[in-house]
């Protein structure tokens, strides 16, 4: 017997139109949610924290927990009630002209519908690679199918008391699911590390040297050898007086300037009067530039 079994490719396709019905409900709902507390959620982020706010937050998340409640069930009836039901078929499975069975070729109980219907929890879980089983395994099954023992064929097949007939092993599609899973899994941790990186050799600048760009703008500044208003920069107030330039924290607690001499190259950092000689402001707020002498 030839042609029992679906495609993996109409299983695909049923698959993306089952998704689409049951994601429109809980679209439905989150645009109901949204529409009746987000105006309110917002404004209460703008004020100080209030009873009304704490409130508003409360229900939100009382509403969106519902609303996951909600769409499990939705997912676990969809799918056990229709698969059980007289045309053994979801909407996706209908249009696409497939069935599931079991291993008589018969129609499955809501029992084991409703347990084919978890089992694709872990299907999910593993990157969808319990889905792409179908691709590959003898009787074209996922891996929700082996755990309930269920079987996806064409609409037109009827059972003859026949076990159902078992097909080829497809080695090829083995490889090629496990290099469409594997692929953008190593991209994303090629991706993660290029990202960790150089935000770890950024940290290791700015912790080396802080104030870049405050040393930067006093060069300059130094080199035109001209007095010129007060430029506020990266929590410093640069100014060019008689002997040079200094920019000074915004913050009053510490009290160290930096300092560049006209015609200078390189930036200096001026201790409070009441610092230590070697434990000060210098040391703690200003790394990767010496002490002025």
């Amino acid at each position: 017997m030839q042609n029992v079994y679906a495609s993996f490719w109409r299983r695909l396709v049923a698959f993306i139109i089952d998704n689409i019905v049951i994601s429109f409900p809980t679209m439905l709902l989150s645009g109901v949610v949204a529409a009746l507390f987000m105006p309110q959620l917002l404004s209460s982020m703008e004020a100080e924290p209030s009873p009304q706010s704490i409130s508003a937050l409360l229900s939100t998340y009382g509403f969106v927990m519902l609303l996951n409640l909600v769409s499990a069930l939705f997912f676990w009836l969809y799918y056990a009630f229709m698969e059980s039901s007289a045309k053994q078929a979801t909407l996706g499975k209908m249009a696409m002209g497939i069935k599931v069975v079991d291993e008589n070729g018969q129609r499955i109980s809501f029992a084991r519908a409703t347990g084919r219907t978890f089992a694709k929890i872990i299907s999910y879980t593993i990157l969808y690679f319990g889905f792409f089983m179908a691709a590959f395994t003898k009787k074209r099954q996922a891996l929700h199918d082996l755990i309930a023992t269920t079987y996806v064929v064409n609409a037109g097949y009827q059972p003859d008391g026949q076990p159902l007939p078992q097909e080829k092993f497809r080695p090829g599609c083995l490889i090629l699911t496990l290099l469409a899973i594997l692929t953008p899994i190593v991209l994303w941790f090629a991706l993660m590390g290029w990202i960790i990186t150089t935000g770890l050799k950024e940290a290791n600048t700015a912790t080396r040297n802080p104030h870049r760009m405050v040393a930067e703008q006093m060069k300059a500044l130094a080199a035109q050898n001209t007095q010129t208003q007060p430029v506020e920069l990266d929590g410093f107030t640069i100014t060019a007086q008689e002997d040079g330039v200094y920019a000074t924290p915004a913050n009053t607690l510490t009290e160290f300037k930096l300092f560049i001499p006209y015609g200078g190259t390189d930036v200096c950092c001026q201790p409070g009067e009441d610092d230590d000689e070697e434990f000060n402001s210098c040391t703690l707020f200003a790394k990767g530039f010496p002490v002025c002498k």
